[in-house]
């Protein structure tokens, strides 16, 4: 799930986005209010220095950190062919 809200779409998201559905992961874009929190399986961060680090908590609420789920992000953005100049 990919948060619709006000992010920066940059290329790691979008190179992620694309490897993922290379894949067949199926993904989704949903406003997240602290609400829905406690439902979700692990959440990350990325940046144009990784493609994910483990969120742990977002205010009070604690979250799972999601091994399989960082590395998976990993894999997709490390699945992404070179482009030579």
């Amino acid at each position: 799930m990919w948060p619709e809200a006000d992010i920066l779409v940059g290329t790691t998201m979008g190179i992620v986005r694309r490897q993922l559905d290379r894949v067949g992961v199926p993904q989704r874009s949903q406003v997240l209010r602290l609400a829905d929190l406690p439902g979700l399986a692990g959440a990350v961060v990325m940046n144009s220095w990784t493609p994910g680090v483990a969120v742990h908590r977002i205010g009070d609420v604690a979250l799972p950190p999601a091994p399989a789920f960082v590395e998976l992000l990993h894999r997709a953005y490390a699945a992404e062919p070179l482009v030579s100049p």
